[in-house]
């Protein structure tokens, strides 16, 4: 909200200008007859248009404001996932996919070295896997049964 200074309490060079302020702040210094609220142009006027773009231009940058890049073509990657393990990306302007296995991947025209890569990812987490259940294996201890 608008206001203009006529009487401000602290430092009367402000007086004769306008600040934009909370609608709370507004309506107390309005009540103390320390300023006025200014009224709000008309919808497509000149003024309303001036005050958008000003409202605009102090609003400045945010992040949430930016469009998604436009992908040109397919671009393709790995991605960890912690349930799915080890996945191949292929993102193109409209969708992303997920592949599990190097034989889909391959089949839509992922490169060989980032099959080669996937492959030796899943290898060796296979082979984690492999040393997790010998040693859980080893360390599952059970009681004798006694049968009477």
């Amino acid at each position: 909200m608008q206001i203009l200074w006529t009487n401000h309490p602290s430092d009367k060079s402000l007086n004769g200008t306008k600040q934009h302020v909370a609608r709370e702040f507004a309506i107390v210094v309005a009540s103390y007859n320390q300023a006025t609220i200014c009224p709000r142009p008309n919808y497509g006027t000149k003024e309303w248009i001036e005050e958008r773009q000003a409202a605009d231009a102090a609003r400045g940058i945010n992040k949430a404001d930016t469009a998604i890049p436009f992908v040109v073509g397919v671009r393709w990657g790995l991605q960890e996932h912690s349930t799915a393990g080890t996945v191949i990306v292929r993102e193109t302007a409209h969708e992303i996919a997920y592949y599990g296995d190097a034989a889909t991947a391959a089949h839509y025209g992922c490169p060989k070295s980032l099959v080669a890569e996937f492959n030796s990812r899943t290898d060796n987490r296979a082979a984690q896997n492999q040393e997790n259940a010998k040693i859980a294996q080893k360390n599952t201890w059970a009681a004798p049964v006694k049968f009477v």
